[in-house]
């Protein structure tokens, strides 16, 4: 149970640094991402898979994490959640990798859903952290970093991903996206610790 006493916090930082970390947390797990999503349908047809059922998977994997963020943010209402935002931050580059394994629509979908339980963790739980850690007077503008991050992450994801793909294929995507991913998880392990 969440308990004053006991509150979670990040090491020895400003509500402003708080805010910052927070959103490069976000900021590289979203260009992790946005690495792959542009060219899903690619790789899906590039193992087989009819244009109905990559539509299908994609669909199942979108309701699939709105589901898991609903579920989630209800559970974590009263839980620790710095501890949530690194359990979910790890999980990604486990999925990155595991989509070296894909060769079918079921293993696809497998890895999809991996990657909607790591969303489902993480969002609820990061979006909350940022929420608390505005500025009095700034919500607005610092909710607009928060969304044009996504903006600015889907950029640079999307042309890190063609630029990848074009020399290594998607091997090297998918080890990029776990690289990157990877790093996200770094930060938040270092940056979010427990109040002792």
């Amino acid at each position: 149970m969440y308990n004053k006493t006991n509150k979670v916090l990040l090491i020895k930082m400003t509500k402003a640094k708080k805010l910052k970390f927070l959103l490069y947390i976000y900021i590289f797990s979203q260009v992790g991402f946005y690495i792959f999503a542009p060219l899903y349908a690619l790789f899906a047809k590039s193992i087989d898979i009819t244009p109905r059922y990559i539509g299908f998977i994609w669909s199942a994997y979108s309701m699939m994490a709105a589901i898991l963020i609903l579920l989630f943010g209800k559970y974590e209402n009263r839980r620790r959640k710095e501890k949530y935002v690194k359990l979910g931050v790890y999980i990604y580059p486990i999925a990155d990798l595991l989509f070296l394994t894909v060769h079918s629509a079921s293993g696809l979908l497998l890895v999809l859903s991996l990657n909607a339980l790591g969303a489902g963790i993480t969002f609820p739980a990061l979006k909350t952290m940022f929420a608390r850690n505005q500025g009095k007077g700034k919500e607005s503008e610092e909710w607009s970093w928060m969304d044009s991050s996504n903006m600015f992450a889907g950029a640079i994801g999307a042309a890190i991903g063609g630029l990848v793909i074009g020399i290594y294929g998607f091997k090297g995507l998918f080890i990029t996206m776990a690289i990157i991913q990877f790093l996200a998880a770094i930060m938040a392990h270092k940056t979010l610790a427990y109040k002792k």
